[in-house]
């Protein structure tokens, strides 16, 4: 892997971290469905993979879409790994539809991190 994926990754990390604290703090004061945090993951998936692949490609400044799937997919892999070692793996259609935003939102984050103006030298 790449530096750029690798450094991918750790944004996708840092973003599943925040994200995660917010809506457990939200769970705290109101009684959330299990359908609704089911697409609340979903979510946190998809944001993440978009960091993961806007940050991605500001590292390396090419290939926009391939470094943005390569990231989505590396995401939702270790999501996948994650939830089997847990065992909270269930396979589903969401499985597929996480699999699905994954791919697309980091894709959108690698052309749109390749598309912008690079905000600071980095080595």
């Amino acid at each position: 892997m790449s530096r750029s994926v690798i450094s991918g990754i750790a944004a996708a990390a840092a973003a599943v971290g925040a994200l995660c604290l917010v809506l457990g703090i939200a769970q705290l004061f109101f009684d959330i469905p299990d359908v609704i945090l089911s697409y609340a993951s979903c979510a946190v998936l998809g944001i993440a993979c978009y960091a993961a692949g806007y940050s991605s490609t500001q590292i390396k400044r090419s290939m926009g879409l391939v470094q943005g799937l390569l990231c989505g997919l590396s995401v939702f892999l270790i999501s996948l790994a994650s939830g089997i070692v847990f065992g909270q793996f269930i396979f589903s259609d969401m499985t597929l539809i996480k699999a699905a935003v994954c791919l697309i939102s980091g894709g959108i984050g690698g052309i749109k991190g390749v598309n912008t103006k690079k905000t600071r030298e980095r080595h």
